[in-house]
């Protein structure tokens, strides 16, 4: 259970209409025309050029805005995704550019795109959730407090220093921060730090879960890299590789949302769970 405890620690760290307005700094992503709007018509150009009934200069506004994979080829592949995204089938709004905002809310994996978690931050708060061994647990920091959060029975606490003296006794040396401590952990390593996706160092095309898409590669001072997995407005996953290319963290996101949900949800009561889940956790030791 000391693996479960260190995790849900590990995740603190890490932290539809056929016209699509685009916003100022949206790079022309899809707007084939430039227009700057997002419409059916740019599909049909993009299939166009797909097919050879338009001749787009590698490199130029257009071949840019249509090669929407960024794989350097338009394809079908392009067009048909410009058109899901103008018809409402795919995001509108970029969802790098909401993680980026400091205000979200997403689902997805962790630990190599396998262990479910859920982030959502906000002005005042920070919810973490996560399951492990088949058990759902949450942490919520809100204002100076700090709570667990049990979804699977839709309650929570507010911990104790005798809540956190016992946590402290299972984790050993680790202990769980206070609310002040998550709060800077999220604005020292959070997703408001990362840079544009107008500053990649490099966009190719690549696959994510079998999808093809857009990957932004950022390179850090100490030759490590992080890439940006998108499919159009889309954003697949983050993956963090070593100077040495081997791969050290791996984020896949299955929703990201600005619309951050209140926590806790107001059908949760406040009972005396924390005790409980934290017997289960030793009984299964």
């Amino acid at each position: 259970m000391k693996r479960i405890a260190c995790l849900f620690l590990s995740m603190v760290l890490v932290l539809c209409a056929a016209v699509i307005p685009l916003a100022a700094n949206a790079a022309a992503l899809g707007d084939v025309s430039g227009d700057g709007y997002l419409r059916t018509d740019d599909a049909r150009l993009a299939l166009r050029a797909a097919i050879g009934l338009e001749n787009y200069k590698k490199g130029s506004e257009k071949f840019t805005a249509a090669d929407i994979i960024a794989d350097g080829v338009l394809g079908t592949d392009d067009a048909r995704l410009i058109l899901r995204i103008a018809v409402g089938l795919e995001p509108t709004v970029n969802q790098y550019d909401i993680l980026r905002s400091g205000a979200f809310y997403m689902q997805g994996k962790m630990e190599g795109g396998t262990a479910p978690m859920k982030l959502a931050v906000s002005k005042d708060a920070v919810y973490v959730e996560m399951a492990e061994e088949g058990m759902r647990m949450g942490y919520l920091a809100k204002g100076d407090q700090v709570y667990f959060v049990d979804p699977a029975n839709k309650s929570y606490h507010k911990l104790t220093s005798g809540d956190k003296l016992l946590m402290k006794s299972i984790m050993g040396d680790a202990e769980l921060p206070d609310a002040k401590e998550i709060r800077s952990m999220v604005e020292e390593f959070g997703f408001s730090n990362m840079p544009a996706l107008s500053q990649a160092d490099r966009v190719a095309g690549g696959k994510m879960s079998g999808v093809s898409c857009a990957v932004y590669t950022f390179t850090l001072s100490d030759g490590s890299v992080t890439n940006i997995y998108m499919y159009g407005y889309r954003m697949l996953a983050m993956e963090a590789r070593d100077k040495g290319g081997r791969q050290t963290n791996l984020i896949v996101f299955d929703s990201i949302s600005a619309d951050v949900p209140v926590m806790p949800p107001k059908d949760y009561s406040n009972e005396r769970v924390f005790l409980v889940f934290m017997a289960k956790m030793m009984g299964e030791a």
